[in-house]
């Protein structure tokens, strides 16, 4: 043998050939990873009691709600956990979606004589702002 077998350097016969893969079978299907996992156990529905009533709520909702009340009741790492949730997703409420606050057909009014509207709407402040 003319080269060095060691760590890192396996005989020449065993070595994976040019253009093959060391896993011939690759990802099996269905197989799912830790943040697929854990986004669907967090969207399943659990039963929280709250003073005498109960109510079904997502397990990622009642995880912030257990980890408030302790927050409350002066565990300072769940207060501090709580926090940082509330400053790492400031300003990220989801705004609800136009066809959520209107029926179809107000949808269509909205679209027909709302750019006339709202040009109304700037040509009054502008008088009023000249005033």
């Amino acid at each position: 043998m003319s080269y060095r077998i060691g760590k890192g350097r396996p005989p020449k016969h065993s070595r994976y050939k040019k253009g093959t893969t060391g896993n011939l079978r690759g990802r099996p299907k269905g197989s799912r990873n830790l943040a697929t996992i854990l986004a669907a156990e967090l969207k399943k529905k659990v039963v929280v009691r709250e003073g005498d009533r109960t109510r079904r709520v997502r397990k990622a909702e009642a995880l912030i709600i257990s980890t408030l009340a302790k927050g409350m009741s002066g565990d300072s790492k769940a207060a501090n956990t709580v926090f940082a949730m509330q400053s790492k997703h400031e300003g990220e409420v989801e705004q609800p979606k136009v066809e959520e606050l209107f029926a179809d057909n107000e949808i269509e009014i909205l679209r027909t004589y709302g750019p006339r509207l709202l040009k109304q709407l700037e040509e009054r402040k502008k008088t009023h702002d000249a005033h």
